[in-house]
């Protein structure tokens, strides 16, 4: 998913926050992978239920609980989410992308949790909804956010 947001009136200062805030998002969206990374080593019971109900979703019968956390370590190293910076005046845009894999990541470990231990990460609609928030929270009221691509 690719968003573009335009936050109009910006003063300095809170641009400076806005670049700095968009740093820690994407690290705290890689470290919630590693804190579920670690989640499931060290509740196998809770990892095994997981990988069982993804076998029978999807029928794959040779789908293991190291193929599972493998790719869970693969997500954490690629760079799932993107984001360019600038600004104009005291107008700033900034377009944030987000990697299509990070958003299965979040529907199977939803989906697929029966004790619903995992509430991770963001659906699309939530990260829509929790960036408007922010915005109007901590930068301005006055915004525009457009989707540039949406990804199924």
């Amino acid at each position: 998913m690719k968003v573009q947001v335009v936050l109009k009136d910006l003063p300095a200062y809170k641009q400076e926050f806005l670049e700095a805030d968009l740093h820690y998002f994407k690290a705290d969206m890689k470290y919630e992978i590693y804190e579920t990374i670690v989640k499931l080593r060290h509740n196998r019971g809770l990892s095994f239920r997981i990988v069982n109900a993804i076998r029978k979703h999807f029928k794959i019968m040779d789908y293991t609980l190291d193929a599972f956390l493998t790719s869970l370590e693969t997500l954490k190293m690629i760079d799932i989410i993107k984001y360019k910076v600038w600004h104009e005046g005291r107008t700033s845009y900034f377009e944030l992308e987000i990697d299509p894999i990070y958003f299965e990541y979040v529907e199977h470990l939803r989906k697929f949790d029966p004790l619903k231990l995992s509430k991770v990460g963001f659906t699309k609609k939530e990260l829509l909804n929790r960036l408007e928030k922010e915005i109007r929270k901590t930068y301005t009221e006055n915004y525009e956010i457009k989707v540039l691509e949406e990804w199924n």
